[in-house]
């Protein structure tokens, strides 16, 4: 009995562990992400009612939503063309506030992220 007791309290921790928000410890706070040289490039703020507002250096906000697809936080939104775009980013998950990490592009480029 206190085998399956056990097994029975090992699953619901597992449960609720897989159940979690990955993007819980990001919602509010503000993204800046930046380039190489570490100018600033963009700053984003991820809601979790799944939108997220991005404002691009020296340029005005815009919005989209957000959803977890394939292990990954994806951002749909449109841009300055009005194009629809989508950006999909592994690496945010399980962030929290103060946490940073480096982002390289298809294309060789390097990005910083920081979380405050």
């Amino acid at each position: 009995m206190k085998k399956v007791l056990g097994l029975a309290a090992a699953a619901a921790l597992f449960s609720t562990a897989a159940l979690a928000d990955p993007l819980a410890g990001v919602y509010g706070k503000i993204i800046t992400i930046s380039d190489a040289e570490g100018n600033p490039v963009s700053q984003t703020v991820i809601n979790a009612d799944g939108t997220y507002s991005t404002t691009p250096a020296g340029g005005e906000a815009v919005s989209g939503a957000w959803e977890i697809k394939d292990d990954a936080a994806c951002f749909a939104g449109t841009d300055a063309e009005g194009n629809a775009t989508e950006l999909c980013s592994a690496e945010i998950l399980g962030k929290n506030s103060g946490d940073s990490y480096e982002v390289t592009a298809d294309d060789g480029t390097t990005t910083s992220v920081s979380i405050e």
